[in-house]
């Protein structure tokens, strides 16, 4: 497990606080994030289910069922798991895959192309589900 320094936006606090982009993030820590999120999405289904709005898109996904798929062995080499971590809590998943293409324009000329097979952000820092939103700016983080 790889981790990388970052700092994201604290909305309650109204200040950037410390954060770590981890690579590779263990099972353990998806299942538990999956657990909690879980849980928030389907009060959330079951409120919009009552008041006849929309649900996100991504409200059904199972991460800890994707995280388990990508340590299969013919995805592991091609796939890699991305998580940000403050307050010890994963405040958002990505899962990238590294294409057999090649960037043909500068200045990754050569370089291998990724692709974002899924991103999420917990539940606490995403509109419909939190007002107001805990951490801001965690999807933007993930693409950058």
């Amino acid at each position: 497990m790889k981790k990388t320094e970052i700092f994201i936006y604290d909305n309650i606090q109204g200040i950037p606080v410390e954060a770590y982009l981890v690579e590779d993030v263990p099972l353990d820590l998806i299942a538990k994030a999956n657990l909690e999120w879980t849980r928030i999405k389907q009060q959330h289904r079951y409120f919009c289910e009552q008041q006849g709005c929309r649900c996100p898109d991504h409200s059904h996904w199972d991460w800890d069922k994707k995280a388990r798929r990508s340590e299969i062995e013919m995805f592991k080499m091609v796939q890699t798991r991305f998580g940000i971590i403050c307050q010890e809590e994963i405040q958002g998943l990505m899962l990238v895959e590294q294409m057999f293409e090649f960037a043909k324009l500068p200045p990754d000329k050569g370089e291998p192309l990724l692709y974002v097979q899924f991103l999420e952000v917990a539940p606490q820092n995403l509109n419909p589900y939190a007002n107001p939103r805990k951490f801001l700016g965690i999807g933007r983080l993930f693409l950058r």
